[in-house]
């Protein structure tokens, strides 16, 4: 994905929740919403993805 639309969706994302209402419906549902900056969510995604292959591998579980 081109780096501009990763920004684009990065402002929006993070714009929609520090709104007050969005994080009360989060907070209501159990949730802390709380955006990340573009590169530490990418690291956080992909250590996430790596763990969770693990798992699934350990498991024996087939691809999908």
């Amino acid at each position: 994905m081109p780096q501009e639309a990763v920004n684009v969706i990065g402002q929006a994302t993070t714009g929609i929740l520090e709104q007050p209402e969005v994080k009360a419906k989060f907070k209501e549902i159990g949730f802390d919403a709380r955006p990340l900056a573009v590169g530490p969510l990418d690291q956080c995604m992909r250590s996430e993805i790596e763990r969770w292959a693990h798992v699934i591998a350990d498991a024996g579980l087939e691809k999908q």
